[in-house]
């Protein structure tokens, strides 16, 4: 695809689009702003927000446990 088009594309949306038909992607990482380049078959764009997915993932899973509060508390006192 011609880098122009390809521009174009990106430019009036607010998603990223990929390269294959137009379908839009997005980083599973909720915090990442970074478009997918092509379609891959992977959820995230980089190492870095798979390794962030992960933690968010078993963050979510303590506050499920212990609570909201209770979890504030003991992260503060880690460090």
């Amino acid at each position: 695809m011609k880098p122009e088009l390809r521009q174009a594309m990106t430019s009036f949306n607010n998603e990223p689009l990929t390269v294959n038909g137009g379908q839009s992607e997005r980083c599973f990482n909720p915090f990442c702003n970074a478009p997918m380049t092509a379609r891959s078959g992977k959820k995230y764009c980089s190492d870095r927000c798979r390794t962030d997915g992960y933690v968010l993932r078993r963050a979510n899973a303590m506050i499920k446990q212990v609570g909201v509060i209770t979890f504030f508390d003991r992260v503060s006192k880690c460090g």
